[in-house]
């Protein structure tokens, strides 16, 4: 397999981007065709979705909000 790193270097944290590569399990490029620039769409994605969840969550928190922070926290888990 080829590592390759997706638009935004994976970013999961705060903070500049990790910029290592990665290369996607057998499993998921199986599911997705081999289709490396599909994967990491998706990845960039589910990262731009999780830290506008973070940031209701942040918001959440500082107003004692518990339903919305469950309700985030479950929707980012899946």
């Amino acid at each position: 397999m080829t590592p390759f790193t997706t638009s935004n270097g994976l970013n999961t944290q705060s903070g500049p981007p990790i910029q290592e590569a990665w290369s996607p399990p057998q499993s998921l490029l199986e599911t997705f065709s081999g289709d490396k620039e599909l994967i990491a769409d998706l990845v960039d994605i589910f990262n731009a979705d999780t830290d506008a969840r973070m940031q209701q969550i942040r918001k959440a928190l500082a107003n004692s909000d518990f339903s919305k922070i469950h309700a985030e926290a479950h929707t980012i888990k899946g």
